[in-house]
């Protein structure tokens, strides 16, 4: 069974021209090459490529900066292949993209130009979405505050959430993975383990 899953990109281009009535980038020309290497990255890993992002985002001159996501169609078993590597090739995902639909959505962007800087940035959306489904929400939505129902209305049906209320969940889904795992426990039961075969 195929499930839908998202790879994500980061791309820097060069701003080649601007849109003065529009008062954005016009023409950008993807850079391909950084001292002999590829700056783009592709991954499975909404948290890797957002790292990436904001470390461009950070040298960029007369350049733009990109995070988009694309949906792929794949089985448990393809998908755990993408998930174990670092940074994916074209090659790898390519044959997953869904293409009846409009795949690509532009997640995060920032330029900077001719002493004109801006960005915009949806990644928590992103990430509370993509994370929710790993949680019993309704646990989570009771313990950071938060209306069951109105966290669904935002999952489901796109409507608005507030930055704060993302963050909320967010943090307290973070609170929840870190009660669950302590890696002491992880090296007791290992030296229990060891005198118990000795």
């Amino acid at each position: 069974m195929k499930t839908i899953r998202s790879i994500y990109t980061v791309e820097l281009s060069e701003i080649a021209t601007w849109n003065n009535e529009n008062d954005f980038p016009g023409i950008c020309d993807p850079i391909l090459e950084i001292n002999g290497k590829d700056p783009s990255l592709a991954t499975a890993s909404l948290m890797h490529a957002y790292h990436y992002y904001k470390k461009c985002k950070n040298f960029i001159d007369d350049e733009m900066v990109e995070l988009t996501r694309i949906h792929i169609e794949v089985t448990d078993k393809e998908w755990e292949i993408l998930r174990e590597q670092e940074s994916l090739s074209y090659e790898d995902y390519s044959p997953y993209i869904m293409h009846d639909e409009d795949t690509n959505a532009t997640l995060a962007w920032s330029y900077e130009y001719d002493s004109r800087s801006e960005s915009n940035d949806d990644v928590p959306e992103e990430l509370l979405r993509n994370l929710s489904s790993a949680y019993n929400m309704r646990y989570v939505c009771d313990l950071a505050g938060v209306n069951y129902s109105t966290f669904r209305g935002f999952k489901n049906n796109h409507q608005g959430f507030s930055l704060q209320k993302i963050y909320q969940l967010l943090r307290c889904m973070k609170s929840i993975g870190d009660e669950c795992w302590d890696e002491d426990l992880e090296k007791r039961f290992t030296y229990l383990n060891d005198e118990k075969n000795r």
